[in-house]
């Protein structure tokens, strides 16, 4: 997403929400409504997991994930799949 935007890697999770936001969220598509929202999706779950004392439920976590899948046009891993990053050494 932040190949869209001409913005500094250095923003915090939520300075980039409200810099995608007001730049991409100016195009009035569905497609691009779309994407704010799923962003905003996964940046509330984050901010909440990180920043509070509360657990998160199962479903806020899921819902964020299915979002961020969706974000990234990438496939989600079937149920139960190790979901562990690989490195080739």
């Amino acid at each position: 997403l932040a190949d869209r935007l001409d913005v500094s890697r250095g923003l915090t999770h939520l300075e980039f929400y409200h810099k995608y936001r007001t730049t991409i969220g100016e195009d009035k598509t569905s497609d691009a409504t779309t994407t704010v929202e799923r962003l905003r999706v996964v940046t509330d779950a984050y901010e909440r997991a990180t920043f509070t004392q509360q657990t998160t439920p199962t479903e806020t976590a899921q819902l964020a994930l299915d979002q961020a899948y969706r974000l990234l046009d990438i496939d989600q891993p079937a149920s139960g799949a190790d979901t562990t990053a690989q490195t080739d050494d």
